[in-house]
Formats: structure tokens, C-alpha cells, sequence
């Protein structure tokens, strides 16, 4: 009878246990719905507002009759836009404020647009307040190989020739790394949602490579600027550094509305701008524009030319580091752990700001100040390491980074984040990437497991 009772109690425990668990299970999953429900809810309202924005504007669309070749003007302005996903609103918008303002005798405004749910892409020149169609051409492109951007560019050279030419890749993006996640694929620059697909690091390079050696002539982009997210990093202009002049980007996550088109325009076609100028212009442009977003307000503009002599200064960076490290690993390694964390970290957790880094590894080293108990040799290895944290942030403030607007928040950066990961395995990815292949960065970053 005892034994019945307790095979009694254990099967109304079991019974009572899998009630319990299964109302939890159900509240959260109603919680969940719910919570889907106003993410749904808030997208809809942003999707109608973005329609709103489109049917209030006075741009008309029309096709274009003169399909001649035009004279060579000062600027010619490409926007290469990959609009099949969520961003097609968000295109409709910034290709009318760019109407807004329009091509005019100097300047050549253009768009090569892959639309949501439509084959192939549209090719426009932005006239004023209006979009008018160069071509379309049907394909089964998806706009996310390097054939098409160089095709896209060999468009805008031959048949809009300038002096200046400005390359805009608009979309969405994630930084240096080509990964998925979800089992979506991560949405590196020029993400198709419906082909599942982006461009990666060597399609990128092996694009601007192209168009640097057979469309320019061995003449390099004047800016190469890119209207999409976490993509200022230090490492994608080392992919691009041979083939344009300076790299405009942001950092961080961009707001939804991204560039402010209709703002540097009417500035720009005011009166000619060296690259340098328009590349700075870029730059103020979006931070006025951007003003109120606290946490989404960073984009900055770099000289490539510099690009190499940084890397040099990354690479004694490291050399200096290697030396510490002979003396006393532990230490440094913990001296560059607590930098990482105080750094302007990006959204993405493995990048961080590397101007904002290599200050605040100065600050830790200096911190440490003159111990009695450390050798010589270890305090001339601290000195030595002081002063090449200086050079490179020197060289980093006043070369490089020409240009930068910072989100309050992160008034210590410059714009320009590095891959930096402290808790996971260096990716797969990055180890392909032309920095990692040409610096000393895997070793440091290796040096610090």
C-alpha cells in the first residue's frame, strides 16, 4: 500500500510539475506574440510614414530622352542602392530629397537601384524633381557580385564622364566580418533578402580592384563612401585603400533615414569641392542632420593615402606590446583587457574604436606610473610603449581620420573601429580579409588568449 501511494505522489508531482510548466511555456509564448505584435505594429507605422514622406513629395518619375553621352562635368555622384529588403521605403525617400535638388551643368547625380520584388535593376539620372529613367535593364543580378558594380560604374564613367568621381554603396551592412547568423546570412554591405546574399571582402575588393585597373584607367575613386551600417572600420578601407582617394562611413548602427542627401547636395552644388572638402561636407551633413539620435550619430571620413603608414604604426604598436609581453604578459594582457572594456565599444560587441582604444591603453599604462619593484628594462619597455601608443594616436587623429561626428555618448571617437575580439575566436572571415593577411594584428590578437 506504501509503495502504491508513493508511485501516487510521483505521478501527481509529475502531473502538477507539467501543468506548471506548460502555463509558463504558454504565458511566454502569449508574451512573445505580443511583443511580435507591436514590432509588427511599429513597422507598419514606420512603413506608412514612409509612404506618406513618398506621396507628399512633388518629385515626378519620368523616363529619360536623351540618351546621349553628356560633356565631361566636375562631379559625377553614383548611388549604388540595393534596395531588396526592408530599405525600398527608405530608398524612395533619399532618392526624392536627391531630386530635390538635382543634376545641374556641373554635377551628375545617378542611382542604380535594385528594387524589392522587381527583376533586374533601374538605372536613373536625378534630375530636378525628377527621377528619371536612364535604363532598365532585366536580368537575373541580384546586385551583391562585383561584375555588377563595375558594370554600374563603367555605366556612370562612360556616359556621365567628370573629373571627380563619388561611389556610394547604399544598404544595409555589418563591419568586416562575413558571417551569418541565425541562419540568415549577417547583413554585410549590399544584402539581397531575397537571394540571401551580400557582397564579402574579396568580392569588394576584387570590385574597386577592377574598376580601379580597367574602367578608371589605373585613376583611383575620389571618394568611396558607404550609406550603411558599422561599416567605418579601419580594416574595410584596407580593403579599398589602393583604389580610392578617401572612405566615408559610419561606425555604428546608421538611423533608418541614413545620409542626409538633400542637405550636402545643395551645399555641394553650390560651388566646386575638392574630394577632401566633399568628403568633410559628408560628414557635417549627416551629424547636423542627425543631431538629436544620442546613440546613432557617427560618421567619419579617412584619407586612404594614409592608410598604409597607419598600418605601419598598428604594426610597432604591436612589436612594443610583443616586448611587454616578454616581461610581463600578464600584466600588459590585462592592461589592454581593461582598455578594451573602457573603449567606445560599437554595437557589434568585437569592434571597437581604435582611437578611442589606443587612448585608453595609454591612460592604463600610464596609470601604472614608476613602480620601485619593476626592473630597467620593463619600465624602458613601459616608456617605449607610451610613446608608440602617441605616434599611432597622433597619426590616427591628424592623417587619417580627416573628418568625424561622434554620437554624444562617444565623444572620445574618431570613427574608426578595428575588429577586437576579447571573448571569442578570431572568425574564420577575418583571417582572409587584406589587413589581417598584411599586418601583425592576428598575432596580437592571437598574444592575447
Amino acid at each position: 500500500m506504501t509503495v502504491f501511494r508513493q508511485k501516487v505522489r510521483v505521478c501527481f508531482g509529475a502531473i502538477l510539475f507539467l501543468s506548471l510548466f506548460f502555463d509558463v511555456s504558454a504565458r511566454k509564448a502569449k508574451e512573445n506574440s505580443r511583443a511580435r505584435s507591436r514590432i509588427i505594429r511599429k513597422a507598419n507605422k514606420k512603413d506608412d510614414f514612409l509612404r506618406a514622406l513618398r506621396k507628399k513629395s512633388k518629385v515626378q518619375t519620368s523616363v529619360l530622352r536623351d540618351k546621349q553621352s553628356l560633356k565631361e562635368k566636375k562631379w559625377t555622384v553614383l548611388v549604388y542602392a540595393q534596395a531588396c529588403n526592408n530599405m525600398n521605403n527608405v530608398a524612395h525617400v533619399n532618392f526624392s530629397d536627391m531630386a530635390k535638388v538635382g543634376s545641374d551643368q556641373d554635377t551628375n547625380l545617378l542611382v542604380q537601384w535594385y528594387k524589392e520584388r522587381r527583376g533586374g535593376f533601374d538605372r536613373y539620372r536625378i534630375l530636378k524633381n525628377n527621377i528619371a529613367l536612364d535604363e532598365h535593364v532585366d536580368s537575373r543580378v541580384d546586385g551583391t557580385k562585383a561584375p555588377e558594380l563595375i558594370d554600374s560604374v563603367r555605366w556612370a564613367v562612360t556616359k556621365y564622364p567628370a573629373q571627380h568621381y563619388c561611389v556610394i554603396l547604399w544598404d544595409h551592412g555589418y563591419g568586416i566580418l562575413d558571417r551569418s547568423l541565425f541562419n540568415v546570412p549577417e547583413r554585410a554591405i549590399l544584402y539581397n533578402s531575397y537571394t540571401r546574399r551580400y557582397m564579402n571582402n574579396q568580392e569588394l575588393e576584387k570590385a574597386f580592384k577592377t574598376i580601379y585597373t580597367d574602367v578608371m584607367k589605373n585613376k583611383k575613386i575620389d571618394i568611396v563612401g558607404m550609406d550603411a551600417c558599422m561599416m567605418g572600420m579601419f580594416e574595410v578601407g584596407c580593403q579599398i585603400k589602393d583604389y580610392a582617394r578617401y572612405f566615408v562611413a559610419s561606425e555604428e548602427y546608421e538611423p533608418m533615414a541614413g545620409w542626409n542627401y538633400r542637405g550636402f547636395l545643395s551645399k555641394f552644388t553650390q560651388k566646386y569641392m575638392s574630394p577632401v572638402e566633399f568628403s568633410k561636407l559628408l560628414v557635417q551633413s549627416y551629424g547636423a542632420y542627425h543631431v538629436r539620435q544620442r546613440h546613432w550619430n557617427t560618421l567619419s571620413a579617412v584619407n586612404l593615402d594614409h592608410c598604409d603608414s597607419a598600418q605601419e604604426n598598428l604594426d610597432m604598436l604591436v612589436l612594443a606590446i610583443r616586448e611587454y609581453q616578454r616581461y610581463n604578459k600578464q600584466e600588459i594582457n590585462n592592461l589592454i583587457k581593461q582598455a578594451r572594456r573602457n573603449a567606445s565599444v560599437v554595437d557589434a560587441y568585437n569592434y571597437v574604436d581604435l582611437y578611442s582604444f589606443c587612448q585608453k591603453l595609454l591612460a592604463e599604462v600610464k596609470r601604472l606610473g614608476f613602480n620601485q619593484k619593476a626592473s630597467h628594462v620593463l619600465l624602458k619597455t613601459r616608456k617605449a610603449l607610451e610613446e608608440q601608443l602617441e605616434k599611432t594616436k597622433k597619426h590616427l587623429g591628424e592623417l587619417f581620420i580627416v573628418a568625424n561626428t561622434s554620437r554624444s555618448a562617444s565623444t572620445q571617437s574618431k570613427g574608426s573601429a578595428i575588429y577586437l575580439p576579447m571573448h571569442s575566436r578570431i572568425h574564420h572571415s577575418y583571417l582572409r580579409t587584406e589587413f589581417a593577411k598584411n599586418s601583425l594584428w592576428v598575432e596580437f590578437l592571437e598574444s592575447l588568449k
